[in-house]
């Protein structure tokens, strides 16, 4: 079948209802950019990416990475998931760059952070950014620490990126400077494991903050101005720096 099909490529997570908000946010892409078929892929969840493609009736696809950075899972296991479909060979395929790397995120985070700070009534805050990373590709680090001096810019904050994969490692948030109250804020997609019992579990506090100045927010991913980001990403038929893959 002729015609355009919208996928936003995510991690995932088994977790009931996780993958779901995903769905929901790319059935609305879909509809504003009308697009004849439109839906969320998974590395963890339903449908995987490995046959999220084959499930499609359309020719011409456009893959959105929900994904925090250019890093290893975007540049090597999402193509490579792509390509296991059986007809990718078929298909003409177009990655986007991933909705992190997207010029608006710096503007998306220090407004929220802006709004934490006069919610909190906080008077000498500093924000630790969380992001997965990994030793395997250094894009990830780069992506979080340059995201990190953006929102400093921005801001006027002190802003420091943590990883949960590498170093400096999220225990080492709470450290960081000590004489300031503490935005934390997880540079991940969906409200899975991570970013609702793990980062609570190794900062050592509740998940709804704690009784010092120490504010755990939600995933960026589920700021209102992603829906935006992603428009942008799909409208755009090369952004600087995309890279484009076609069967």
């Amino acid at each position: 079948m002729n015609g355009r099909a919208l996928v936003l490529a995510a991690h995932g997570s088994t977790e009931p209802g996780v993958n779901e908000t995903l769905h929901r946010l790319a059935r609305r892409v879909g509809r504003r950019l009308r697009f004849d078929e439109a839906t969320a892929a998974f590395h963890r969840g339903d449908p995987e990416l490995s046959r999220a493609l084959d499930e499609l009736r359309c020719d011409d696809v456009v893959v959105v990475p929900l994904l925090q950075s250019e890093g290893y899972y975007c540049d090597r296991v999402l193509p490579a998931a792509l390509a296991r479909n059986r007809r990718f060979p078929a298909l003409r395929v177009r990655q986007t760059p991933p909705v992190g790397t997207h010029p608006a995120i710096g503007e998306m985070l220090a407004r929220r952070v802006a709004e934490l700070v006069a919610r909190h009534t906080l008077e000498t805050p500093a924000v630790a950014l969380v992001a997965h990373g990994t030793p395997r590709h250094r894009g990830s680090r780069q992506a979080a620490e340059a995201t990190a001096r953006e929102l400093e810019r921005r801001t006027g904050l002190p802003s420091r990126a943590f990883f949960l994969d590498e170093e400096p490692a999220l225990e080492l948030v709470t450290g960081y400077s000590s004489e300031r109250d503490l935005i934390v804020v997880p540079l991940l997609i969906g409200a899975g494991r991570h970013a609702t019992r793990d980062l609570a579990s190794r900062l050592g506090i509740d998940a709804s903050g704690g009784a010092r100045a120490l504010i755990l927010d939600r995933p960026f991913g589920l700021d209102p101005a992603i829906e935006e980001i992603v428009v942008d990403l799909v409208s755009s038929r090369r952004s600087p720096g995309a890279q484009a893959r076609t069967a």
